[in-house]
């Protein structure tokens, strides 16, 4: 069995073989004072931290898709939104985007339909 952080980094490997040139060409059209603040360490930091944090969450995400249907890995790596709107409304903080709380519920109604549908 191939181990998930390896399947993960293939498709990584694909996309940023397929994005790089366009990462290339807008690199280019920047200025040079644009080019420098791109490259100061605080950006190359952060760049580097969430490339791991993004290694991180595709190696859980194919990860758990070994130990559960992909209807369910999905869901769950998609339930952000979800988590998010519940923890503004259970914090009494206010909803910004019209349609968000709904939004929200309408994935919570789709997930109920998912797990429905897999327990029958």
């Amino acid at each position: 069995a191939v181990p998930p952080l390896l399947r993960a980094s293939w498709r990584q490997q694909l996309t940023a073989a397929l994005v790089a040139p366009v990462g290339v060409w807008q690199y280019r059209a920047l200025d040079a004072d644009a080019r420098a603040r791109a490259r100061a360490p605080a950006v190359m930091a952060r760049l580097l931290g969430s490339g791991l944090l993004l290694a991180a969450h595709f190696g859980a995400w194919i990860w758990s898709i070994d130990h559960t249907t992909l209807a369910h890995s999905v869901l769950l790596v998609s339930a952000n939104p979800i988590i998010l709107a519940l923890g503004r409304v259970v914090g009494r903080l206010p909803v910004h985007v019209a349609g968000e709380l709904g939004g929200a519920m309408l994935g919570f109604g789709g997930a109920a339909v998912s797990m429905v549908g897999e327990l029958a």
